[in-house]
């Protein structure tokens, strides 16, 4: 899954996502044991590849760093996305 960094604390990461199946937003810890050490530093609002690995009874989640590769992942989404986004400004530039 990828998610986005809504806090970095000393402890670690809380990325926040949306849950694939419910569409419900959830946050969940990443400690900084699951994160290797030669990545580069973190800031708020970073998309990041993670799995889940425990959900407590209380609802909280811990979280373990995944290798992410957004192209291949996303790809398709993000061409597809641009592509839209150029007929859009093609529109409002005919429109001006």
């Amino acid at each position: 899954m990828i998610g986005k960094i809504s806090n970095i604390t000393p402890f670690g990461l809380f990325i926040s996502f949306t849950e694939p199946s419910s569409e419900k937003k959830r946050i969940g810890l990443m400690r900084w044991s699951t994160i290797a050490k030669n990545l580069p530093s973190f800031q708020i609002g970073d998309w990041i590849g993670f799995e889940i690995t425990k959900i407590h009874e209380d609802g909280k989640m811990d979280l373990n760093y995944a290798e992410k590769e957004f192209t291949s992942t996303y790809g398709t989404f993000l061409k597809s996305l641009k592509d839209q986004l150029e007929t859009i400004h093609k529109l409002n530039e005919e429109i001006k």
